[in-house]
């Protein structure tokens, strides 16, 4: 599997993969398969969330601490965790992530990300 089918999958079926709809558990699944991968599925992400969500400023927070201060940034400074975000926010949350690894995994192939239809339809 590469990174394309396993945005399709978490998108379009989430239960095969992950166990509940929190986006740590997300997060922690696409880090598994990172590692499964001696890392190199992942190898720029870091760099790549930075530069898309914190306009290239430094930053030692985890790419997932960074997709969520983007989405929830009030929200999770009034020391709110992410765990504790509703279930629409988690899922927001999610898929943002799988937007971001779609838009990453383009940047390293050279192609187009596939739109959200092309990733509903498994065009």
């Amino acid at each position: 599997m590469n990174l394309s089918e396993l945005c399709f999958h978490l998108k379009n079926r989430p239960r095969m993969y992950v166990m509940d709809d929190r986006f740590t558990t997300a997060v922690a699944f696409v880090e598994g398969f990172n590692q499964a991968n001696d890392g190199r599925t992942l190898s720029g992400f870091q760099s790549f969330v930075i530069n898309q969500l914190n306009g290239g400023k430094r930053s030692s927070l985890h790419w997932s601490s960074l997709i969520a201060k983007s989405e929830f940034s009030s929200t999770l400074d009034n020391d709110v965790a992410i765990m504790d975000l509703s279930p629409e926010a988690q899922r927001a949350l999610i898929n943002r992530m799988i937007d971001l690894l779609m838009e990453y995994d383009a940047c390293q192939t050279g192609e187009e990300p596939p739109s959200h239809n092309e990733m509903k339809n498994g065009s």
